[in-house]
């Protein structure tokens, strides 16, 4: 399962926006941040 997450200032301006992927036990296992600057899956 993926969740995704956007940052935003009070001007809704995107500062951030990631995805959460979880497994089947609902425990987060990878974070991707997608912006500002795509860095690609990191375990966690």
């Amino acid at each position: 399962m993926a969740r995704y997450e956007k940052v935003v200032d009070s001007r809704e301006r995107t500062i951030a926006f990631r995805q959460l992927i979880f497994d089947d036990h609902s425990h987060l296992v990878e974070i991707h941040d997608k912006y500002p600057v795509d860095t690609g899956h990191r375990k966690v």
